[in-house]
Order: structure tokens, then C-alpha cells, then sequence
């Protein structure tokens, strides 16, 4: 499990005690802050938990180092802001299980039950057929399908084929977890889209924090739209 942080908050500890209570056994976590001492301990308990600081760089640099250190044969990239339901990783790894040609797995991002008023009506926007379309599944849990693009804050890949493709492509951010989706789509495997596959992921308040995310998605996204049609 690779998270990609700023800093140590209290969402990334909420992240990791949930990582620590999964139901599958063989993991290790691994986490990339800026800095080397965090502003208050990490809930962790487990010798396979490790704190890699990395400076000051983007979150693509950032998961390509966690990929780097990582012993596991699948990689698993999760948003310190996300945390994952106890069976998520025995889900996944059932999916894996199915076919070589399979090399990615992905789910949804559910808003929680916890979240804020505004969060949650962040969370309604996302999820709402007028703004998301036919890419709603991405915040609501609905039937499995193949998928061509997925965003990196639930994202199971092999490592094999994440070093094949040379990993995230680090210039693009937001916006990497695309374009790296596009390059296993061009070796001809599969990413696959379970609603059991599932994590739960806080949202920014509207209508500030929302919007300057929405920008942010927005910049990059159009430029892929014109440069890479086949997926974006």
C-alpha cells in the first residue's frame, strides 16, 4: 500500500489505522511525506509499516519512489484523505487471481457517512449523472466492468507491469494517474472495476475547496482530451 503525502494529518492517520484492521494479512504500507519527522506519531504497529520522506515533490515522483522500495507483486496507491473498507485487498487480489492478463484493479470512491454537509454535497456533485456522466461509478458502488482510465486514489496495479510502462509519468499532476492508465491499455492488458474493490474518500467543502479542485482536474484534463483522445 503506497500513500502519497504533504504531511502528516489527521486524515492519513485515520488512513493508516484502517490499512493496520484489513482483513488480508500479507501487506506492508508504505508512506511518503515531505518531511522526515512528522508533527505527531503515526498509529503504526506493525513492522511492515515504514516512513519514507521524500521532500518536497509532486505525488507522481512520489509513488514512483514507494514503487521502488515496495516488495509486493501488486502495488496498491491509496489518497492519505481515503481509507479502505476492512476486505478491499482480499477483493482485489481475487480479481488478479482471475487472469494474468489483468493488470489493473479498481473501485469506488465512496463518500463517508461521516463527512461534513458540504462535504457531502461535494461528494452529490461528483456522483450526479449531470456532472460525471457515464464515469460515475468512480463515487458510487455499481457492477463490475473493464474501464480504460481511473484515478489513483483507489488503484491496484502489478508491478511487473507498472516497471514495464515505466510508472506515473511524473510532469502531469493532476492528471498522471491517466496517463498511465493509457500506457497498460497499450500493452494490451486489462483494468478491471469491482464496486467490492472499496475505499472511502473525504471530500473537499464546497464551494471553495471544491471548485479550486475542479480547476486543478480541469487544466490538465483538457490538455488530455486534445493530446490523448483515446482515453481522456
Amino acid at each position: 500500500i503506497i500513500i502519497a503525502v504533504k504531511a502528516c494529518s489527521g486524515n492519513l492517520r485515520e488512513c493508516v489505522s484502517k490499512c493496520l484492521d484489513l482483513k488480508f494479512q500479507d501487506y506492508e504500507i508504505i508512506i511518503l511525506p515531505d518531511l522526515d519527522k512528522p508533527p505527531f506519531p503515526l498509529p503504526i504497529s506493525r513492522t511492515n509499516t515504514r516512513v519514507i520522506p521524500t521532500g518536497n515533490i509532486t505525488p507522481p515522483y512520489k509513488r514512483d519512489l514507494g514503487a521502488k522500495e515496495a516488495k509486493g507483486e501488486i502495488l496498491a496507491f491509496l489518497d492519505d484523505d481515503a481509507y479502505p473498507e476492512a476486505s478491499w485487498l482480499d477483493e482485489a487480489v481475487k480479481i488478479f487471481a482471475e487472469s494474468a492478463n489483468i493488470a489493473c484493479v479498481c473501485g469506488p470512491a465512496i463518500t463517508p457517512e461521516d463527512d461534513s454537509l458540504k462535504q457531502k454535497a461535494s461528494g452529490l456533485v461528483y456522483s450526479s449523472i449531470f456532472i460525471s456522466g457515464n464515469h460515475k461509478f468512480r463515487y458510487l458502488a455499481q457492477s463490475r466492468r473493464e474501464v480504460s482510465d481511473f484515478p489513483s486514489c483507489n488503484f491496484l496495479i502489478r508491478k511487473d507491469v507498472f516497471d514495464e510502462v515505466g510508472g506515473f509519468d511524473k510532469p502531469f499532476w493532476p492528471g498522471e494517474d491517466t496517463f498511465l492508465c493509457l500506457k497498460v491499455l497499450n500493452t494490451g492488458k486489462k483494468m478491471i472495476y469491482d464496486p467490492k474493490v472499496l475505499v472511502f474518500h473525504h471530500r473537499r467543502t464546497l464551494f471553495g475547496k471544491h471548485l479550486n479542485q475542479i480547476k486543478n482536474y480541469a487544466l490538465h484534463r483538457g490538455y488530455f482530451v486534445k493530446k490523448y483522445p483515446k482515453t481522456s
